[in-house]
């Protein structure tokens, strides 16, 4: 059996590149695609973070993921089910992410500059009276709206945009023998977009703009904006090579099988592995959930101005790709 032939050494190629050459382009292309869509997601991250957790406190973080993230959070899965079945899914693509920039570019330039005149003052003073002083995170998210909202739109990013509908294009065009050798340089990318992410916010976050969190936050949304952009160019181009690719076939691939949304739940529902996995998540989530709360509470009462925060916690995701990227280098070994 011939032996496959890469570009370089194969030892070196098989562990920083095991790409053939004529998968290159689709692999790059999936890489720009990946990055952008991850660069967005880690400026997000740690925007909502200072947006809500400087506001008030760390407390409100619990209320948002229970009371209104995780409703919208299943809201959201069912209306994008609903588009999937009318729309194709380059234009569900299109439309989806125009409706979170949409959002980004109005809280940036309207409702975040309104400041307390936004904010729901008067009820929050009314509900401190009423409710128990532990409810004070409560408090916080109602009165507080807007970066609430912020917050919800921030994280569902991640939900919808960055699990479905990029990860679900990269599974529908990538072969399970594929899998193993792409799979191993997109974790790569999708790391590097993390230090990218921390290094390029720090720029406006305590760099051109230091005293004026407001105008840091602006230029920080149009960066999103442009690179979701150029990531819908670079969605339009993929979509065109699976256009051509399934011409060239003899015998085109059967349709898929869309099933409802309650159909998908009850088929993970008596699965005995994804019911295994959803405990392994939800674990994993509790975990998480329950650390953030106390750390990022401690990092306000360090870091009480936005700018420092934001710029706290661009070091630690820039950090923490920087070891992930080491690391992913070696997935494939």
């Amino acid at each position: 059996m011939a032996k496959i032939k890469y570009f370089d050494c194969k030892t070196l190629k098989e562990t920083f590149w095991p790409i053939l050459p004529k998968e290159a382009k689709k692999v790059l292309l999936l890489s720009l695609f990946l990055f952008l869509v991850c660069f967005n997601y880690s400026v997000l991250r740690c925007m909502k973070d200072t947006v809500v957790v400087t506001a008030s406190s760390a407390a409100v973080i619990p209320y948002i993921k229970v009371w209104t993230l995780l409703p919208m959070a299943i809201l959201f899965t069912y209306l994008y089910t609903k588009i999937a079945s009318v729309l194709t899914r380059e234009k569900v693509f299109y439309l989806i992410v125009s409706l979170f920039l949409s959002f980004f570019a109005l809280f940036a330039f309207v409702l975040y500059p309104m400041g307390d005149k936004s904010h729901l003052t008067s009820i929050a003073i009314k509900l401190t009276n009423i409710l128990p002083s532990g409810t004070s995170g409560f408090v916080a998210m109602i009165e507080y709206w807007s970066f609430t909202l912020f917050y919800i739109v921030a994280e569902l990013w991640s939900n919808i945009v960055l699990s479905i509908l990029t990860w679900g294009l990269i599974n529908e065009i990538t072969t399970i023998k594929q899998a193993p050798r792409f799979y191993s340089v997109l974790s790569v990318a999708s790391n590097v977009a993390a230090v990218a992410a921390g290094l390029i916010s720090n720029i406006f976050v305590l760099g051109i703009f230091k005293e004026n969190w407001q105008t840091s936050q602006q230029y920080l949304v149009l960066i999103i904006i442009l690179s979701a952009i150029i990531a819908m160019l670079i969605y339009r181009l993929l979509s065109k090579d699976i256009e051509k690719e399934t011409a060239t076939l003899e015998e085109p691939k059967k349709a898929k099988t869309k099933i409802s949304f309650s159909d998908a739940c009850y088929e993970i529902a008596k699965s005995k592995h994804l019911r295994y996995l959803s405990i392994i998540v939800v674990a994993y989530f509790f975990v998480i959930n329950t650390v953030e709360v106390i750390w990022k509470e401690q990092v306000r009462i360090l870091y009480p101005k936005p700018q420092d925060f934001n710029y706290y916690m661009n070091n630690i995701t820039a950090c923490i790709g920087l070891i992930s990227t080491f690391l992913g280098f070696f997935v494939s070994v």
